[in-house]
């Protein structure tokens, strides 16, 4: 009877694992989730005994890209401000006493060697006067040429930074001006309370070829901290390019007119006074709105002056090229403009952070929305313009998975009407037309003519770029070696001329950390236009 009940209970074991083996193989594979699949690549990475390059990059943006999402997971504020918790208390001989305590109390002395490590960083950190080695060497002459640091006062609440007579300058050329010196005169500021204060810095320059002073003032005053309310009121008087804040760089324009005969941008007599105000909406909406005055002279070349082995080459009129300035030249006449502007903006994940009472916000991988309107007021102040204008758009630079950066923006605009319109308030698009360029700027057109395609009624543009490690030339052996990093991209206009533009892109960026190297082919209504090089030197990094 044992014997028998023994060899039943082995069948039913037996029948049992085969029921299991066969329900094993009829169940269904389990799908996992993104986050799983992930997970599992992770292991299967970390297990291996040796990683190539791509594969050490590859798990290291996926690690990162697991740790992002789960500090989101617990991030339960609604809050967007980045908050530090170590606060910095000064003593009040902090501002009195300078380096000569640390001498009295050092046991061994400083080398030469030490010494010229400390002037090497502080030219670096550019820090205040008198409370350094270096400033403590300097005499009253030296401060008087060069001083470019704070002078400290008895009321904590009030910085000022004057200049030296020779710190602060900034030279340029172009053949309206021709050689130009700036200057900065410094800056005023008084904190009332945290948060609330407001601040002037005035700039003064002379043109030599018109033998004209300029001058420029900026006055903020900062009413809320939390909204960083402002109010800003900005005046002077300078020449001004006809594309206004979209112009070509001062210096790369130096470099083009005196070596190369390429006088790109074109000028005008700009004396004006700006008010607008910005404020924050909640965490996700700015809002500014304001107006301008400006009294705008006819400008004529004054310069001839190059630096240029192109043989007799002359430099063009001080006229934009295009096709409305030829029918109507009236429309580049002295005139007065007094304009209205709005804008609206709202973007998601804007972290921000507070430094001294600013408000200083993190970039946003987040779509930017945005929505203007300028509107040109006949008669006010003799004003001489009447237009209305509306644009809206949206940008964005984010990255993806394995990809360092995808970056986008989409605009489109139209004038409501022009009855009264001047070139100087056209419709003007970005445009780096020399071959050398001091900074590497998305959302921008290299082959575009300067001027041709300056709108006075209705435009589309459209701008697109991928920057990544491996895209094409960083799989060749040497390239694949080095930390530079692939970019492409693509553009297009439309305009009321109804011509199709594209341009597309492609180069090696980061070399040297900041140089970039490009080429450009564009085509107009589907056929060949041009192609060019372009060169980029980013000294200040602003958008890496």
């Amino acid at each position: 009877a044992k014997r028998f009940a023994s060899l039943k209970m082995e069948e039913q074991e037996q029948e049992q694992e085969n029921s299991e083996e066969v329900s094993a193989e009829r169940k269904p594979d389990i799908k996992l989730s993104k986050e799983e699949k992930r997970e599992q690549k992770i292991n299967e990475l970390i297990e291996k005994e040796e990683l190539t390059k791509m594969e050490s990059l590859k798990l290291y943006r996926m690690i990162k890209q697991q740790q992002t999402e789960r500090e989101a997971e617990l991030d339960t504020t609604s809050s967007y401000e980045l908050s530090t918790k170590r606060t910095i208390v000064y003593d009040d001989s902090a501002r009195a006493d300078n380096d000569s305590l640390w001498q009295a109390d050092r046991q061994i002395p400083l080398t030469a060697r030490d010494k010229s490590i400390y002037v090497k960083s502080d030219s670096i950190q550019k820090v205040d006067n008198g409370d350094t080695i270096v400033n403590e060497k300097r005499s009253f002459f030296g401060n008087l040429l060069f001083f470019s640091g704070r002078v400290n006062t008895e009321n904590k609440a009030v910085f000022l930074r004057p200049r030296g007579l020779l710190s602060g300058f900034n030279g340029y050329f172009n053949t309206v001006d021709g050689y130009t010196i700036t200057k900065k005169l410094g800056s005023f500021e008084k904190n009332k309370r945290e948060g609330i204060y407001y601040r002037f810095e005035p700039k003064i320059g002379y043109a030599f070829a018109r033998e004209r002073w300029l001058a420029e003032g900026s006055f903020i005053y900062q009413y809320r901290k939390k909204s960083a309310s402002q109010l800003i009121i900005n005046g002077g008087s300078v020449s001004q390019d006809f594309n206004g804040e979209l112009a070509m760089d001062l210096y790369s324009n130096t470099i083009a007119s005196l070596l190369f005969v390429q006088n790109y941008p074109k000028y005008y007599q700009r004396n004006y006074v700006e008010v607008q105000h910005r404020s924050d909406i909640g965490e996700k909406i700015e809002l500014s709105f304001g107006g301008q005055y400006n009294d705008r002279e006819e400008l004529e070349n004054n310069s001839d002056q190059k630096l240029s082995l192109v043989g007799k080459k002359k430099y063009t009129d001080n006229l934009p090229e295009h096709l409305e300035t030829l029918t109507d030249p009236e429309i580049l006449s002295s005139h007065q403009s007094a304009i209205l502007e709005a804008e609206i903006a709202y973007q998601d994940n804007r972290y921000y952070r507070f430094r001294g009472g600013k408000k200083y916000k993190r970039s946003s991988s987040s779509p930017r929305y945005y929505i203007g309107y300028r509107q040109g007021v006949p008669n006010l102040f003799d004003s001489d313009v009447q237009f209305t204008q509306i644009k809206a758009g949206i940008k964005r630079s984010f990255s993806y998975r394995l990809i360092d950066r995808i970056s986008y923006k989409i605009e489109g605009g139209k004038f409501l009407n022009n009855d009264q319109l001047y070139f100087a308030d056209y419709q003007a698009f970005n445009v780096n037309p020399f071959e050398l360029s001091l900074s590497s700027e998305l959302n921008s057109f290299a082959l575009l003519p300067y001027y041709s395609f300056n709108s006075s009624d209705y435009y589309v543009q459209a701008h697109t770029n991928i920057k990544n490690n491996f895209i094409l030339l960083k799989y060749l052996p040497l390239l694949n070696t080095t930390q530079w990093k692939e970019e492409v991209g693509a553009a297009y206009l439309f305009t009321e001329a109804e011509d199709h533009y594209y341009e597309f892109s492609y180069g090696l960026t980061e070399i040297f950390l900041f140089v970039d190297i490009k080429a450009y082919v564009s085509f107009l209504n589907d056929e060949y236009k041009d192609f060019g090089l372009r060169l980029s030197i980013d000294i200040d990094n602003s958008n890496r």
